[in-house]
């Protein structure tokens, strides 16, 4: 079964995301934050993470230079996710960072999907 490590400050926004990849069949971790999901992906390591920016302790900018630093961890797609930095230059930083997919919240069910498997089938 393929394992997201989904990274939110935000409950509600976390518990959503949760429900929907797995009533898709995917296996979930959740962190609120950075620090706690770079613990979770060295403790269990995920297919795919999906982040969003602006968090406590460490932010998703943060944790994507953190992830593509760690050879265990580089190897894995970081995805954002992310409702507040929506402009065009915070997609080019996260992209020049490594991450394979910026999104911008909210965004159809089955987008978000369709993206999400492409992703894991590179």
């Amino acid at each position: 079964m393929t394992h997201i490590l989904i990274v939110d400050d935000s409950e509600p926004d976390r518990e959503l995301l949760k429900l929907l990849l797995e009533l898709n069949g995917y296996r979930v971790t959740v962190a609120g934050n950075g620090v706690d999901a770079l613990a979770a992906a060295r403790s269990c390591r995920p297919d795919a993470i999906v982040s969003d920016v602006a968090m406590p302790k460490m932010d998703g900018f943060l944790l994507c230079h953190a992830w593509m630093q760690d050879a265990e961890l580089r190897t894995i797609p970081f995805i954002f996710y992310s409702a507040n930095l929506t402009l065009a230059k915070d997609e080019q930083v996260g992209k020049a960072l490594g991450a394979a997919r910026y999104l911008i919240k909210p965004m159809q069910q089955e987008s978000f999907l369709r993206e999400l498997r492409s992703v894991l089938q590179q």
